[in-house]
């Protein structure tokens, strides 16, 4: 599988990283500081699936 660059030179945890970090975040007791964190992984991993999507695409021809 390809790999590109992160964008704009991020790094970018894959999704299964991200959604495992997710399953761990909710084993923890629901505090402000859960909240952040749950938004942080929210943004990653949208970003990781994005990426994904990019490997995906055929260029035209």
């Amino acid at each position: 599988m390809p790999t590109s660059p992160p964008p704009r030179g991020r790094a970018c945890m894959s999704a299964a990283a991200v959604n495992t970090a997710i399953r761990r975040l909710m084993g923890t007791p629901a505090t402000r500081e859960r909240h952040t964190e749950w938004q942080r992984l929210l943004v990653l991993w949208a970003q990781a699936a994005e990426a994904t999507d990019q490997d995906h695409i055929e260029p035209a021809a």
